[in-house]
């Protein structure tokens, strides 16, 4: 669940109505569920504690373009990103 993973990685509480789903779907190459949701919030990478990760920094989509992420990430920003006004 969403608010869990949130909580335990940068303890960001989300209300309820803030988390907007995006996409569910079984990823293919695992067999699981995936479940993304989108919340529309700022989060100072500055202030906000890191239990999980090396670091959570900003980006622009070229900048998305050149990281190395795992397919069903990239896939899944990808349908994010066709579904928003730039």
């Amino acid at each position: 669940m969403p608010p869990r993973e949130l909580r335990e990685e940068i303890e960001l509480e989300p209300d309820p109505h803030e988390l907007r789903p995006l996409r569910n779907y079984t990823n293919l190459r695992s067999g699981r569920q995936r479940h993304v949701f989108v919340i529309e919030r700022y989060i100072d990478p500055n202030e906000t504690p890191l239990h999980e990760g090396a670091a959570i920094e900003w980006h622009s989509w070229d900048e998305l373009d050149k990281l190395e992420l795992t397919a069903p990430t990239r896939d899944d920003l990808d349908f994010f990103r066709n579904r928003i006004d730039r």
